[in-house]
């Protein structure tokens, strides 16, 4: 057994749109053999995994709740002030498994919530308040997504300033940190359409800073998940047991 997990240990879930099934495979891994982190934090796919996590769902509970997300398909088009496009579907999964007045702070495990106010252009994160509105924002992809927003502030996909929300687990006081990152890879996949240029050029503009962030973890699992679409719920399943597997290689 790795000797993180016998310390006071804090895990953070990394951004990466419908690459975020791979999150399930780590859940999977630590549900099984009894692992269970003394926080969690979350970016964007990200925090609606943690979420999930630190509310006792299990893994077989979010593999089915991932399945139900729908982003192109249920979302429809709204053009506003700050974005084009409502994303129902999370929303209405969100509200299905949670309710509409889950508190992020009545979470068992303790969670926090990475967004970006792109008013101030700095982190936002989220440790208490309405979980759907948190996570909501966590998933707001920029330009497309419409955010929430006041006059203050336009909360949106925390990615802009941390994709892997390490910096937040400070909060919690933990000794060690585990970070899964869905952008381990080096090379992008060739532009089909404008979906995949966008998700090529978040992820570009992202990376960057990520694998500096990351240095600040004390384990990190890189995944190779650059053969799957940012926009497209791909093989779940596969998806799933690559990630199961590299836990099991990097900590058994």
């Amino acid at each position: 057994m790795s000797e993180i997990f016998k310390s006071q240990w804090g895990l953070a879930f990394g951004g990466g749109g419908a690459k975020g099934s791979a999150h399930i495979g780590v859940v999977k891994y630590l549900q099984d053999n009894g692992f269970e982190p003394h926080a969690i934090t979350g970016n964007s796919i990200g925090s609606f995994i943690a979420a999930m996590y630190a509310f006792k769902f299990t893994h077989q509970e979010m593999k089915e709740a991932f399945l139900e997300l729908e982003p192109f398909k249920l979302s429809f088009l709204r053009p506003t002030q700050f974005g084009v496009m409502k994303n129902s579907s999370l929303y209405n999964v969100l509200t299905n498994h949670f309710g509409k007045k889950t508190r992020i702070e009545n979470s068992h495990i303790p969670l926090g919530i990475h967004t970006t106010n792109i008013v101030t252009g700095k982190p936002h994160p989220i440790y208490s308040g309405n979980l759907i509105d948190a996570v909501m924002s966590s998933c707001c992809v920029p330009g497309l997504y419409i955010p929430t927003y006041t006059e203050e502030e336009v909360l949106v996909d925390g990615g802009l300033t941390e994709n892997v929300p390490i910096s937040l687990l400070k909060n919690f006081n933990v000794e060690k940190v585990v970070a899964i990152n869905l952008n381990g890879h080096t090379n992008y996949s060739r532009p089909r359409n404008v979906m995949d240029v966008l998700a090529n050029s978040f992820d570009i503009a992202i990376d960057h800073t990520t694998r500096t962030q990351l240095k600040e973890a004390d384990k990190v699992l890189d995944l190779d998940l650059s053969e799957y679409n940012r926009f497209v719920i791909g093989d779940v399943d596969n998806i799933i047991s690559l990630s199961y597997d590299l836990m099991a290689s990097e900590f058994s």
